[in-house]
């Protein structure tokens, strides 16, 4: 994992330049212990990550410079910049829509700098969902609906890179690689603006109800994702 500081309302910046965005490759078979395991609830698969925590070392600048303003509701904790975020586990838990979205709200949903453990501090993969690329908001974050077989869905977000370090709690952003090359591969999602099959790796992060399009019941979202990448049994870590 990379860490490093980001700019605001700017591009994040890189060492090597972008690499490929990672749409196609074999998914490995998963070994991870005390994860959610994958279900019949539809749409996801039982292969996921390896076990190992994420590493990225490759920071795309190939995403689209559409960003505008950045957001402001607990967004350190979007972005991965609040007190509590070098407790975020990197070993993805690969899971099903239909789990994340029975789990509980937390008590402390609106804290601004801290996260609600274990879920905001939990990093899910979500194997061969349909993901649907719903808008650009004015946050500058890409909505993406994710949704499985049985009508379950859930909202992802990718975040753009140059609003990584706006209305930070803290100086870490060990994120920014990741969110980069997210980023990058969603981009193919918004150009296509059609649903496609692909597999989601992000943080939990539980958002607060506001008629949001394609929301789970409980709010639960991934945000920000670290990784996307579009194909059925598709490898969202090539290149990372």
């Amino acid at each position: 994992m990379t860490s490093g500081g980001a700019t605001s309302g700017g591009a994040t910046s890189s060492n090597g330049g972008s690499s490929s965005s990672g749409f196609a490759g074999t998914t490995s078979t998963s070994t991870s212990t005390g994860a959610a395991s994958s279900s019949s609830g539809g749409g996801t698969g039982t292969t996921g990550s390896s076990g190992a925590p994420i590493t990225c070392q490759n920071p795309s600048t190939a995403y689209q410079m559409n960003g505008g303003n950045c957001g402001t509701e607990r967004w350190s904790v979007k972005t991965g910049t609040d007190n509590d975020v070098l407790s975020v586990s990197l070993v993805p838990v690969p899971t099903t829509i239909a789990q994340l979205t029975a789990l509980p709200v937390p008590a402390n949903q609106s804290a601004t700098c801290n996260r609600n453990p274990p879920t905001e501090t939990t990093v899910y993969e979500l194997v061969d969902v349909n993901l649907h690329f719903h808008s650009l908001e004015s946050d500058s974050d890409y909505h993406i609906v994710a949704s499985d077989q049985s009508g379950n869905s859930m909202i992802v977000e990718a975040v753009y890179p140059g609003c990584v370090g706006h209305d930070a709690c803290s100086n870490n952003a060990p994120f920014t690689c990741e969110i980069s090359r997210t980023r990058e591969s969603a981009d193919a999602l918004h150009a296509a603006n059609q649903d496609m099959v692909g597999t989601v790796v992000g943080v939990g992060f539980f958002d607060f109800l506001h008629g949001q399009s394609g929301v789970a019941p409980n709010g639960i979202e991934l945000h920000p994702l670290l990784a996307l990448c579009l194909g059925q049994g598709c490898n969202p870590f090539a290149g990372y």
